[in-house]
């Protein structure tokens, strides 16, 4: 009897902790010795040990071994003893009479087979959710982790554009007093300098409300300002990106009928209910049972003891009940989720159309920001600066070149952002990491 006990999913569940992470040390817990960071690989790690969705999905596994023992199991045979004759205290004769019988049910008409086949199609379901349940959670660690890198980014920002504006404070301060320029100057600057302040308190606050969420995605415990993430919004979080070949939209779509888990979950569920419609099918036909009988009678003179032996047979006659509930009941099973099976393909197909869209839109974004927004906005915050210095500029054009420059990298930090989830989106879609499809273009 083939089985799949409780190594199975374990293997199962470390494949895709190598798939995912490949495999790295936790480097940031309450329990364990705290190490300089976390990085993206070890958050990912943590919630695959922490999570309560994955560890209650894990449940899921057990309770369908469990069925896969109960399925497989042959009914226990039955041992009946019954005597009878025993005198009352009556002077006459008596005999006693003992019977020994052992009856044994054969289920016949595959019920065993078809019952643990629904039992196999079972462990196959629970595994298949377990790791869609895996995928998922990976998708909103990663967004979680990214969006504490894009707080830290935008707290970088602002605080870098707060130190600029303290140094043109003192700039507008030494031509104060010199007399260059008007005292409101100066107070519009202070005032500037404030709102900046401000930035950088939001940012901070933010930067909290990301890591809150990170912590409660990969299970860490303790103050979430401890943490440490080590990571950039321009670092490629695998190193790798898929040659535009390998981002076809048939040669995804194939893929993910292969890598889904969610796909091969529903494709379990219809094996499951196709087995449980023959087993219902089965069960219109009785158990047959086989009895073994001895019988011994003692008479009281102790001259009329006489044994004997005999074996029957037994099975109810199906007059009344031929199942057809249960053989609807099944076949409705069957139908809902062969449609359910039909419409996930379909949902896999506009899901990769959708999310591959987004991540090629999101990829020429990056590249604008990167080769135009960005330089210059940067090349006319230095200029005015420069002009603002020698006093060939008024201030307000120094403060609109820098609030636009701050603007510009704000939108930057965004746009990268936005272009990881974009990228983690497709992964989800497609069941695989885009560095597995290929090789850089």
């Amino acid at each position: 009897m083939r089985r799949i006990g409780l190594a199975s999913w374990l293997v199962t569940g470390l494949g895709i902790i190598f798939f995912v992470t490949g495999w790295v040390e936790p480097s940031f817990g309450a329990s364990e010795e705290r190490a300089p960071g976390l990085t993206l690989d070890g958050a990912v790690q943590l919630a695959l040990e922490r999570n309560v969705d994955v560890l209650g999905s894990r449940f899921g596994l057990d309770r369908a071994e469990a069925n896969r023992l109960l399925a497989a199991a042959y009914p226990n045979p039955e041992y009946r003893f019954n005597q009878e004759g025993l005198s009352g205290g009556f002077e006459r004769e008596v005999n006693n009479i003992r019977y020994h019988r052992i009856e044994q049910t054969i289920e016949g008409f595959g019920k065993r087979r078809n019952r643990k086949a629904a039992a196999d199609a079972g462990i196959e379901e629970a595994r298949a959710e377990f790791q869609d349940t895996v995928r998922l959670l990976v998708f909103e660690l990663k967004k979680a982790f990214y969006e504490v890198l894009l707080a830290q980014a935008n707290r970088e920002t602002a605080t870098t554009d707060l130190q600029r504006l303290r140094q043109v404070v003192a700039i507008t301060e030494s031509r104060v007093q010199q007399g260059d320029i008007p005292e409101a100057d100066l107070i519009r600057t202070q005032v500037e300098a404030l709102r900046f302040e401000d930035e950088v308190a939001s940012a901070d606050l933010a930067l909290v409300a990301a890591k809150t969420r990170l912590a409660l995605l990969a299970g860490l415990e303790g103050p979430v300002d401890e943490i440490v993430i080590i990571g950039s919004l321009e670092q490629d979080p695998d190193g790798a990106t898929p040659g535009e070949a390998d981002l076809g939209l048939d040669h995804l779509i194939e893929l993910a009928k292969v890598r889904r888990p969610d796909l091969a979950a529903a494709q379990a569920s219809r094996r499951r209910a196709d087995s449980e419609v023959k087993l219902n099918r089965a069960l219109r036909y009785p158990n047959l049972t086989v009895g073994l009988q001895s019988e011994q009678m003692e008479g009281v003179q102790g001259t009329d003891d006489l044994s004997t032996f005999g074996v029957g047979l037994g099975f109810p006659l199906p007059i009344w009940d031929r199942n057809r509930g249960g053989i609807a009941l099944a076949q409705a099973d069957l139908r809902h989720a062969e449609a359910l099976a039909q419409q996930r393909e379909r949902a896999i197909r506009a899901e990769l159309e959708s999310a591959l869209d987004q991540f090629r839109l999101s990829a020429e974004r990056v590249e604008a920001v990167r080769t135009r927004l960005l330089p210059r906005s940067e090349e006319s915050r230095t200029i005015a600066e420069a002009l603002y210095e020698e006093g060939a500029t008024s201030l307000l054009q120094l403060l609109d070149a820098q609030r636009v420059f701050n603007e510009a990298r704000l939108r930057a930090n965004r746009i990268l952002f936005e272009h990881h989830v974009n990228r983690f989106l497709l992964e989800r879609a497609v069941g695989t990491e885009l560095a597995a499809l290929g090789t850089r273009p």
